[in-house]
């Protein structure tokens, strides 16, 4: 095999061919390694000037001339940004096997021959103009799916305002544009809209019209005439939240089949804003290729059961239950909502608190019947509660193993079952000796099973519960990389991860061991935890395990951890 065969402009259809080669001689071993034994050979190849050639995406020739992307390398970068291939790829990293099914799902998901291949079909697709928010999300990794909702607005009153033009229109047809496109929705959902004159944090979804190639606050530079048109953020996203941005590279047209039609794209993009991801129903708004301009356009049905869902109508008529009553207002809606704590008990199922409310959930969804009052559940117990924990390590807690603690400013529960245990509710101090006095609260607590160690938050900082049974600390939040402060609950699954919940609808799973974020985290705690209308997979979460051996695993992990980076040494 000549290790020249494979130029860097056309690795990605020459690895195939080599698959092929290597399958055909059963090459298996070799074939396991092609992507790594590739890059290292072209690395190495010779150019005009004797130095390396260099395949990523971002280099540069020895003459400091900018690289110009070639087709593979701006597919690649496509189907990064669309979601489906991590942001951590390029050419030199990206597997066969990866980018065959990244291939083959962006095909599925539209429809195309499912070749696996970039064809001539592919390519057509993938050259239209979008939407750039992506594809492939947290939730929607099922084919076929129909609308897919995260987290909505608390409040079903929307302000808006364009805070920047474009050159290509009278400001009077874009603000008339953007009116329409909010029309649009508004026929079908309980929001009501408001133009503001703000520019700042105060208005929820700010428009704006952004220079292309530059840098306009979101780290999302746009790409000039042609493919990205817009893109927007979702209402839970913790930056830019409800915005708008248009490429103002793009020709902006208003009552027009020429050009970019500005009400149907920003229409498109406020769906989004109000918590819809894409759909890939070929007609719907939210299917995220641009279609062009239609006089006659009405609202899909499809994007109708999508705001309906989120936002009510009074007759909801889906498969999948919303949590609590609907007709009761009392009751807060998980989808919209923050919880105020989340654990998981001693009968094995996940348990969340709201307010006066608690829902089990099972299979990653709600459990018929629920939610219960909290006051019912556990006699006693306050609502609102801050915090919770059920403690399952025998080696630290003894005699309270199995127990579940609350807690609700400095004052703390404990219970065996659903009874109160004599002498609570005690002070935080007396419950735990050695807690400050100046805590006020516990915003989280997380207990580490495989070594019982118990994690309590409170005010950006973490106290840890020993296997001592002492409280040490404050530590700052900032030893979980990534995790933001704030924090409304936390809890450990039997995957051993850690699973950290925001007040803004976001979760975080998190290393025990090094406090790391995992990739592709955060995200939307309503697509995988409550089974909200438009969520595709829930994890399989809040149900009893039959393995009784789950303790003693967690110890064989831990010292394999330790193991492991004692050899490393």
């Amino acid at each position: 095999m000549d290790k020249h065969m494979c130029s860097s402009v056309e690795k990605p259809s020459c690895l195939l061919s080599l698959k092929h080669f290597c399958m055909k001689r059963n090459f298996i071993i070799i074939c396991s390694i092609l992507p790594v034994f590739y890059v290292s050979l072209t690395s190495g190849a010779p150019t005009t000037s004797g130095a390396p050639t260099t395949i990523s995406v971002t280099s540069v020739s020895p003459t400091t001339t900018p690289h110009t992307p070639t087709d593979h390398e701006q597919f690649i970068n496509t189907l990064i940004s669309l979601g489906y291939l991590p942001p951590t790829s390029n050419l030199a990293t990206v597997t066969l096997q990866a980018l065959e099914e990244a291939i083959v799902l962006y095909q599925s998901y539209h429809g195309l021959e499912e070749s696996g291949k970039f064809d001539k079909e592919t390519q057509a697709q993938m050259s239209r103009p979008r939407c750039g928010n992506p594809d492939k999300t947290t939730s929607n990794t099922d084919r076929g799916r129909r609308f897919m909702a995260t987290s909505g607005w608390p409040s079903t009153h929307i302000t808006w305002n364009v805070v920047n033009y474009t050159r290509d229109l009278h400001h009077e047809q874009v603000d008339e544009a953007v009116e329409e496109a909010f029309q649009l929705w508004s026929d079908h959902t309980v929001l009501t809209f408001e133009r503001v004159s703000g520019t700042g944090e105060d208005v929820d979804i700010r428009i704006d019209f952004s220079e292309p190639y530059t840098e306009h606050g979101d780290d999302l530079p746009f790409d000039g005439p042609g493919h990205v048109l817009a893109h927007a953020f979702l209402p839970w996203f913790s930056k830019n939240k409800g915005d708008v941005h248009f490429d103002d590279g793009e020709t902006w047209t208003h009552k027009s089949y020429s050009g970019a039609n500005l009400w149907l794209v920003a229409a498109h993009e406020i769906g989004h804003s109000f918590g819809l991801h894409h759909s890939f129903i070929q007609g719907s708004l939210m299917y995220p290729y641009h279609s062009g301009y239609n006089p006659e356009y009405t609202l899909h049905e499809d994007d109708i059961m999508g705001i309906e869902f989120m936002y009510g109508d009074g007759t909801p008529d889906y498969n999948t239950q919303r949590p609590g009553p609907p007709n009761n207002p009392q009751v807060p809606r998980l989808c919209i909502e923050s919880f105020d704590a989340i654990d998981v008990a001693v009968d094995g199922y996940t348990y969340v608190y709201k307010g006066d409310y608690y829902w089990r959930l099972e299979l990653g969804k709600i459990t018929d019947g629920y939610p219960k009052l909290i006051s019912q559940g556990w006699p006693g117990l306050q609502s609102e509660i801050d915090a919770t924990v059920t403690v399952k390590n025998a080696l630290l807690w003894r005699d309270e193993v199995g127990k579940t603690f609350f807690f609700k400013g400095r004052a703390v529960w404990r219970y065996t079952g659903r009874s109160l245990d004599i002498g609570y509710p005690k002070d935080l101090s007396t419950a735990f000796p050695g807690f400050p006095n100046n805590v006020e609260s516990v915003t989280a607590a997380v207990e580490i099973n495989g070594n019982g160690q118990t994690f309590f938050l409170s005010d950006g900082v973490f106290y840890l519960y020993t296997h001592r049974r002492q409280v040490e600390g404050p530590y700052s939040i900032n030893a979980f990389r990534d995790i933001p402060s704030n924090i409304a609950d936390a809890v450990q699954l039997q995957d051993n991860y850690m699973y950290f919940f925001t007040k803004d609808l976001r979760y975080f799973q998190v290393s025990p061991w090094t406090f790391t974020t995992s990739y592709s985290y955060p995200k939307p705690t309503t697509d995988d935890w409550f089974e909200c209308e438009g969520a595709a997979r829930p994890l399989i979460i809040g149900t009893p395990s039959s393995d009784a051996s789950l303790p003693l695993y967690n110890i064989y992990t831990a010292l394999f951890m330790l193991i492991m980076a004692l050899v490393s040494l």
